[in-house]
């Protein structure tokens, strides 16, 4: 279906640029020498247009945009001398010309000249009284990188050929290409050129909406009775009734939600942007501020989750004074954020530009479409507004693969359904589709992760897909089957790696809070209602039946391994990180561990509070700040060999050092990190030289495995692979205990360490953990929270709060190895069990647990195979358990790779 789909999607595309097959009349002066010496060898690619396809989906490697670009101007150039092209050269220029309409996932320095081909092709497709949409998107993104001033020969004659073209045949053209124009070309004048703003003005949307049926009529009247009020009017409650039906049927809202809203009806508002952060923000509301300069600040209003929150305390209370606060912030944002052209100025920043059409605006129409009031007053605003957002969207949208870009098409394809009606909606549909097709097939994994690899930022663009989905329903909309694959894998990752609490993991870059998967399942239930997945909420005290049958679960692209006791959430849950790096949002946090027992997170990852480069930065994104091992005080450092142009390089699916062995009693899980250690000293976004950190590189493996008795506790084994002696950290971060959602409720609480081998959460009431470490006499033990320079102790849920940081140290010669005892405690002061170590040397570890009515007997090994010696036996393998109950003789549990075993 998906194949299917890009075929019928080529020849709408096709269709709309070639109506009827007609010839192309190509009424253009000849194209400067230097633009003509760019086009090289593409002359010949056009010579015969029947054999040259131009894909669907972005093709970088075989046809980039200033490949695109060139075919586009050497089939204009074809046609120049005998003042027109052919049926088969007409349609392949409009072909490329949307293909570059699309597409701009590339550098901005790739614009200029595809920006030129595609004025150019809208001015031959135009006139000047009746202009072609792709001659202002083109003109824009033409003068886009400009600003930079590092412009070639080519792109600089081709600007110029626009511009002058346009005014010798009475196009307007943009400020700022009249401003370029009179910079470079001096004598040329340019006073007489006539000027375009991007997007129809209200006057002009209101006349060209083509509404269905008796709504047309009755704008046709208002329109040529001249009775401006009266047609917007029209206008407003058409789509009061086209988006009632999007209306939930059922919201509830929490006591907390109340009484956030009631503070922003005095313009007080709660940040959430990698920050929590509360602002009065004055009598009238200044949608541009900044605070502290902090961008975040601003993109978490102007995405503007406040008024939604407003709209939906309304129709949950009925109360009108959230409705007329909600009226007055659009109404003051509509004032304060006029459309730019060309810049991505702070309202209109592409993800918010995309986030608003999405998962903001249509939902608030939805709950106030049947209010006369806010319908009268902020309809056709709103609708006016969504028609400037899809045509930004247009004109803008991010340059590389990421969330971004998923976020963006998600605005453009909603916008365009919502205002079908506008003669330009079919293209804002078709270029969002196509966008979304090769966006869906490049950034989810089959295992149905996204692949920036911070479940976060799975959901984040993954439930705004699926709010466009809804949608496309409510409005009978059909989608691509390929839609529904991606949504459903998608919300079935995020159920399967969530917590027993029903929280996300904290992997990678995090909002700095617990979000939580419910209302994403809930869309699940909805649209996918057969799932048993979806069936019943993660994060209930029990279940009615066993839940899902599948509880663990191993994420071979993405590189996570989920150990899962069951489904309740008082059960045992261990995240493994055994993989994959990650295309945005990274940190250095490969073979980290996150572990839960008992109703709450144990060892956890401390997440991230802002973007800023400084030692929190360094802490939160950097080896310091997770469950992993230093080496010398150096940690991970996969971003010095990082390039975003190649994210997969180096990489494989599975990563070749994971494994994953799972039977009934346990699971045994491994990876390894072989990129080194090396010092962080620049933000993960930076693109400069790093030769101090290159050059602290130590060529040290790390190795990790991990066995889960199920229900029991788990054994961690760290072994270090590499030449000398050096000092080894194995780190752990013990979760703080949370009392309320807030800064306040945040407590490291109570960490006691018992000699050199034992770190054990003692927190009465909750449960807790215990990290023992089998063997080590040189170890040594230490607890830090809330240190600065270096920071060592941190947690970012709601602030930048203290936490405990345990770490075990010790110098060593390699290799070596670490075998460590992670046991849970439950809230009633659980008693540990005590350890007898009979090998621990760095090929495996042999050892006894000793609790108060069983003793577990376990042997296994770093590598493959180990051969150990206990009290009445030895063992050769790579993994035995033994369980001895009273005054029973040892039986075998379970054994992995068994050569040799003797019990007396």
């Amino acid at each position: 279906m998906k194949q299917w789909y890009g075929i019928v999607a080529v020849l709408l595309l096709a269709g709309c640029s070639a109506p009827g097959g007609r010839e192309l009349v190509v009424d253009l002066p000849p194209l400067p020498p230097s633009v003509r010496s760019e086009l090289g060898t593409v002359l010949d690619d056009v010579a015969q247009p029947e054999g040259l396809e131009v894909p669907h989906l972005f093709a970088p490697k075989s046809l980039d945009l200033p490949t695109a670009a060139r075919r586009t101007l050497a089939l204009i150039g074809h046609g120049i001398d005998p003042g027109r092209l052919d049926t088969a050269r007409t349609r392949l220029l409009g072909q490329y010309a949307d293909y570059m309409l699309c597409y701009q996932y590339e550098e901005k320095k790739d614009f200029t000249l595809a920006g030129a081909a595609l004025a150019l092709y809208g001015m031959l497709r135009g006139a000047p009284d009746s202009l072609d949409i792709r001659y202002g998107y083109g003109l824009s993104r033409m003068m886009y990188p400009l600003a930079g001033g590092d412009v070639s020969a080519a792109d600089s004659a081709a600007v110029l050929y626009v511009a002058r073209t346009a005014l010798q045949k009475g196009f307007p053209l943009l400020q700022e290409v009249i401003e370029y124009a009179v910079q470079v070309a001096g004598k040329q004048d340019f006073g007489t050129a006539k000027k375009i703003q991007l997007g129809d003005s209200r006057e002009r949307f209101i006349s060209r909406l083509e509404l269905p049926g008796e709504w047309g009529d009755k704008l046709s009247r208002a329109l040529n009775d001249g009775d401006r009020e009266k047609a917007e009017r029209v206008v407003a409650r058409y789509y009061a009734r086209k988006l009632a039906r999007f209306a939930p049927e059922h919201d509830r809202v929490t006591e907390a939600e109340i009484a956030e809203a009631d503070d922003l009806l005095r313009n007080v508002f709660i940040l959430r942007a990698h920050m929590v952060r509360r602002h009065d923000y004055g009598p009238r509301m200044d949608w541009t501020v900044v605070l502290d300069g902090d961008i975040e600040s601003n993109v978490s209003i102007n995405n503007h989750p406040h008024l939604l929150l407003l709209a939906r305390v309304w129709r949950a209370t009925g109360e009108k004074k959230y409705r007329d606060k909600l009226i007055g912030l659009l109404s003051t944002w509509m004032e304060q954020s006029p459309r730019p052209d060309l810049k991505q100025e702070l309202q209109w920043r592409t993800l918010e530009t995309g986030a608003r059409p999405s998962t903001r605006w249509p939902q608030i129409m939805a709950i106030a479409a049947n209010d006369s009031t806010f319908v009268d007053s902020m309809f056709f605003p709103l609708a006016y507004f969504l028609y400037q957002h899809a045509d930004y969207l247009m004109v803008n949208n991010m340059r590389h693969l990421s969330n971004w870009g998923q976020v963006e098409s998600a605005g453009l394809l909603s916008a365009s359904m919502i205002i079908s009606e506008h003669p330009d909606a079919d293209l804002y549909r078709e270029t969002a589709l196509r966008r979304f097709d090769y966006l869906n097939r490049e950034m989810y994994f089959p295992d149905g992760v996204h692949t920036e690899n911070s479940f976060y930022y799975h959901a984040f663009p993954l439930g705004t897909q699926a709010e466009v989905y809804r949608l496309a329903q409510s409005l009978d909309v059909a989608l691509d089957t390929s839609w529904t694959g991606v949504i459903e894998r998608g919300i079935e990752a995020l159920v399967l790696s969530a917590l027993p609490d029903g929280s996300i993991p904290m992997v990678s870059d995090v909002g700095p809070r617990k979000s939580y998967i419910g209302s994403m399942q809930r869309t699940g239930r909805e649209l996918f209602p057969a799932n048993p997945l979806f069936k019943y909420p993660v994060g209930v005290v029990e279940y009615p039946d066993s839940g899902p049958r599948q509880k663990s679960h191993w994420f071979k692209d993405a590189g996570y391994g989920i150990m899962r006791e069951a489904w309740p959430r008082s059960s045992q849950y261990m995240l493994f990180d055994m993989g994959y790096y990650g295309t945005n949002h990274q940190h250095e946090d490969k073979l980290n561990l996150i572990v839960y027992a008992r109703g709450r997170e144990l060892l956890h990852d401390p997440g991230i509070y802002r973007y800023s480069n400084d030692g929190f930065e360094r802490y939160f994104r950097g080896s310091r700040g997770h469950n992993v091992v230093l080496v010398d005080g150096l940690g991970q450092r996969r971003n010095m060999f990082f390039d975003k142009q190649h994210p997969y390089a180096g990489e494989s699916f599975p990563d070749r050092d994971a494994r994953w062995v799972e039977r009934e009693k346990f699971i045994l899980a491994e990876s390894a990190y072989r990129n080194g250690f090396a010092k962080k000293l620049h933000p993960l976004w930076y693109g400069g030289p790093r030769p101090r950190e290159q050059a602290s590189l130590l060529d040290i493996h790390h190795e990790r495995k991990v066995l889960w008795v199920k229900g029991g506790y788990w054994v961690v084994l760290d072994r270090l692979l590499g030449p000398g002696e050096h000092k080894l950290e194995q780190l752990w971060h013990f979760s703080p205990v949370v009392t309320s959602n807030d800064a306040a409720g945040i407590d490291p609480g109570v960490v006691e360490l018992t000699g050199n081998r034992i770190a054990a959460g003692r927190n009465p009431g909750v449960a807790d953990i215990a990290v023992m470490q089998v063997g080590g006499d040189d170890l040594r033990l230490r607890k830090e929270q809330g240190k600065k320079d270096p920071h060592v102790g941190w947690t970012s849920l709601y602030g930048e709060n203290p936490a405990w940081d345990v770490t075990f140290e010790a110098t060593r010669q390699l290799p070596a190895s670490f075998a460590t005892v992670l046991f849970p405690l439950s809230a009633d002061d659980t008693p540990l069990p005590e350890i007898r170590c009979y090998l621990q040397t760095p090929d495996g570890a042999a050892f006894d647990l000793v609790f108060a009515d069983h003793v577990d007997r376990l042997v296994i090994a770093t590598g493959k195979t180990v051969t150990a010696k206990f009290p009445g036996g030895h063992f050769s393998g790579e993994l035995l358990l033994l369980r001895k109950r009273g005054r029973m003789p040892f039986d075998p549990e379970f054994h992995l790779g068994l050569t040799d075993l003797f019990l007396e």
